[in-house]
């Protein structure tokens, strides 16, 4: 194998192939060293209960695959075949009671699930729903996915913005006390602030403002990997190679060699540089 490449990917889980996908599609020659026995990471699916029945060991749920460029930019379900499935029920709290309070894909379907509790907090979920798409359609989403910008830029163009505004005010306010004053009934105030720190949010912590509209829109747009998460890291590798990266696992990374100051290599456990 030639040992020479434009760069070197330490790391073959989905940021590392991510941007080895990019740059050898950018005509870059492009070496993925992996430590494990395959590429992908967290999108892993193995056989790890019983023979014939395989988990998704640790990313599960694709939030944002109808917002994030690499879907388009790759063609990773239109060449690959990698297709999502995408549950009408999304999420489900069962009570004791034998009662059941749930958020669906579909708003209607939800505001009649929060109905059987409360009319109004049905309500407000649909006036929520409906203004976070907005929001996530002209702001959360694309920006996402854009270089950082300076703050006091990004404070000064929001805040000409009633989305903004609005977002500046949120801030004030911790997820539990906008669950509270959202939703009136206990059991959807649990589902809602279940669902919305989900992903690592304190429930107590302020300054949380674009977050928590993010969270309440994304509930409902959980989507999963046909045969897997493991099929995301496949179209990925497959993306890579039609470029002529490479893509190497097991190996034992000992040092990265800088010359004055910058990387200019790797050297493996084995010797091989």
């Amino acid at each position: 194998m030639e040992k020479k490449f434009d760069v070197i990917i330490i790391g073959g889980g989905p940021n590392g192939l991510l941007a080895g996908a990019y740059l050898a599609r950018a005509g870059q020659k492009v070496l993925v060293l992996e430590k494990r026995y395959e590429m992908g990471g967290g999108l892993a699916t193995e056989e790890v209960s019983a023979a014939g029945f395989y988990h998704n060991t640790h990313a599960i749920y694709m939030l944002m695959t109808d917002y994030a460029p690499a879907y388009k930019d790759l063609e990773l379900e239109e060449k690959y075949s990698l297709k999502h499935l995408y549950p009408p029920l999304q999420i489900a709290m069962p009570l004791k009671d034998g009662k059941w309070v749930g958020i669906y894909n579909d708003i209607e379907k939800t505001c009649q699930s929060f109905a059987k509790f409360s009319q109004k907090d049905a309500d407000s979920y649909r006036d929520l729903s409906n203004k976070y798409q907005v929001w996530m359609d002209d702001f959360l989403g694309p920006y996402t996915y854009v270089q950082p910008r300076a703050t006091l830029e990004i404070a000064a163009q929001m805040d000409a913005l009633e989305m903004g505004r609005e977002m500046a005010e949120l801030a004030e306010m911790t997820p539990a006390e906008m669950v509270q004053e959202w939703f009136s009934d206990p059991y959807v105030q649990g589902l809602m602030i279940n669902a919305i720190c989900f992903w690592g949010l304190d429930p107590t912590q302020s300054g949380l403002g674009y977050l928590v509209p993010l969270y309440l829109n994304r509930t409902s747009n959980y989507k999963i990997c046909e045969t897997g998460s493991h099929a995301l890291t496949q179209a990925l590798i497959k993306n890579i190679w039609e470029n002529k990266g490479v893509l190497l696992t097991s190996q034992d990374v000992k040092r990265i060699i800088v010359e004055n100051g910058e990387a200019k290599g790797v050297e493996m456990a084995d010797g091989t540089v």
